[in-house]
C-alpha cells in the first residue's frame, strides 16, 4: 500500500517545496511593497496636495451632504473610489491617513494582482519578477502613498486581466 504522505511520490513532495518557495517569495516581495507603500504614509510626502484636498472633500459631501450621483469636479471624476472613502470614513474618521492607506493597500492589492497575471501567463518565477519590479517601482509607489482615485486604475485593469485570461485558460465563466 502506498500513502500519499511516504516518499513514493517525490515529485508531489517537489512540487509542495516549490509552491511554498513562491509563496514565502511573494510574501517577501509584498512585505517590501508595504514598507515602500506605508513607511512614514503622513510625512511624505509632506503636506496635503490639491487633488487630496479635493478627494476630502467629495468624500466629506457624500458622507454629509446631498451626495455626488456620477462625476465630481470639473474634469468630472468617476464617483467609485470617492464612495468606498466615504463608506472607509464612516468606520474611522475621514482624514488624510485614512485616504492614503487606502490607496496603499490598493498598491499593495495590485502587486499581488501583477504576481498572479505573471504567474499564469509565463510561469511562477516571472510573476515573482513581475511582483518585485512593480514592489519597487518609483512612480507606482508614488502614486500609491496619494489619497488619489489614479491608484485604482492599474489595480482594476490588472485584477480584469488576470481573470479575463484565468477564465480563457480554464473555459470557467465565473471568472
Amino acid at each position: 500500500i502506498m500513502l500519499k504522505g511516504s516518499n513514493f511520490y517525490p515529485e508531489e513532495s517537489q512540487r509542495n517545496k516549490s509552491n511554498l518557495l513562491d509563496y514565502i517569495g511573494l510574501v517577501f516581495v509584498l512585505i517590501i511593497a508595504a514598507y515602500f507603500r506605508l513607511i512614514q504614509l503622513i510625512e511624505m510626502p509632506p503636506g496635503i496636495g490639491a487633488e487630496e484636498t479635493a478627494t476630502l472633500r467629495y468624500v466629506r459631501m457624500i458622507t454629509e451632504g446631498p451626495g455626488l450621483p456620477f462625476v465630481t469636479g470639473p474634469m468630472l471624476h468617476p464617483v467609485t473610489y470617492f464612495f468606498l472613502l466615504s463608506k472607509v470614513s464612516s468606520v474611522f474618521s475621514m482624514d488624510i491617513a485614512i485616504g492614503r492607506t487606502v490607496s496603499a493597500v490598493a498598491g499593495i492589492i495590485n502587486v499581488i494582482f501583477v504576481y498572479l497575471l505573471g504567474r499564469e501567463l509565463f510561469g511562477k518565477v516571472t510573476g515573482l519578477i513581475a511582483a518585485t519590479i512593480l514592489a519597487y517601482m518609483s512612480v507606482h509607489v508614488f502614486y500609491s502613498r496619494e489619497a488619489y482615485m489614479w491608484i485604482f486604475t492599474p489595480v482594476l485593469s490588472t485584477a480584469c486581466f488576470y481573470f479575463f485570461i484565468k477564465g480563457l485558460k480554464t473555459g470557467n465563466n465565473v471568472y
